[in-house]
C-alpha cells in the first residue's frame, strides 16, 4: 500500500455514532408567563422521523384544471415533529394538547423543531402564507416556487 493510499484510508465510525438516538438529551426552561413555567426535555430527531413528519404534513390534489399540486401544512409539521421530539413535558403529548397551546408556549417549543425542508430557518411559518386550519387553504408548495 502506497502511503497515499494509507492516508485515504478511512476510519469507520461506531454505530453510536451514527445513530440519533445516542445523541444526549436536551432541556429547555418554558415560561408559561406570570412567573409560571416548566423544563421539558427531548431528543434529536432522526433522518427518518423528519421525512415522517414531512410526510404527514404534505397533501397532494389535482387543481381545477387536473395539475398535480402539493401543500404543505405547517402547523401539521410542528406538531409532529413535537410528538417525535418531546421525551418529558408535564402534560399528555397528544393533538389536543399541543393544538390549544398558547402562542407564548408555541413559540418558545417551536425553537427545538428542525427545518423542515433544506437548510432553511426552523421558523417555516415565516415563509408560508397562514397555516392551514381546514385543509384547504394554500401554503407555499413546490409548484408555486416553480
Amino acid at each position: 500500500m502506497t502511503e497515499e493510499q494509507e492516508n485515504k484510508k478511512q476510519v469507520i465510525p461506531s454505530i453510536d455514532e451514527l445513530l440519533s438516538s445516542s445523541e444526549p438529551l436536551q432541556s429547555l426552561d418554558i415560561d408559561a408567563g406570570d412567573g409560571k413555567g416548566f423544563t421539558i426535555t427531548y431528543r434529536a430527531m432522526s433522518w427518518l422521523d423528519k421525512s415522517a413528519c414531512v410526510a404527514k404534513a404534505t397533501e397532494f390534489y389535482l387543481n381545477d384544471d387536473g395539475k398535480p399540486q402539493t401543500m404543505f401544512h405547517v402547523e401539521v409539521y410542528f406538531r409532529e415533529a413535537l410528538k417525535k421530539l418531546l421525551v418529558t413535558f408535564p402534560y399528555p403529548i397528544s393533538d389536543k394538547i399541543l393544538n390549544g397551546l398558547k402562542p407564548l408556549i408555541g413559540e418558545q417549543l417551536q425553537t427545538i423543531i428542525p427545518a423542515a425542508l433544506g437548510e432553511s430557518p426552523t421558523n417555516l411559518a415565516g415563509e408560508s402564507e397562514k397555516p392551514s386550519t381546514t385543509r384547504k387553504r394554500k401554503t407555499r408548495s413546490r409548484s408555486d416556487t416553480l
